[in-house]
């Protein structure tokens, strides 16, 4: 049980804990944050909305209107 413990507080040192403007951010998109600014839930929709987003930056067309 000790080993445990030891390992839970090197991996807790080693994450760094969310900031003011990542907690202000994901509050503005409605999405739930834990302690280290990982999503919580992230709705399978917004997952892949984001996806076609980044997709969009990167070839410059919205890959949703191709047949």
């Amino acid at each position: 049980m000790e080993k445990r413990s030891i390992a839970d507080r090197i991996i807790t040192k080693e994450r760094p804990k969310a900031t003011q403007a990542d907690i202000d951010e994901a509050k503005r998109l409605g999405i739930p944050i834990d302690e280290y600014g990982d999503p919580i839930g992230t709705p399978w929709e917004v997952v892949l909305e984001r996806m076609y987003s980044n997709l969009a930056k990167h070839y410059g067309v919205d890959l949703r209107t191709l047949e």
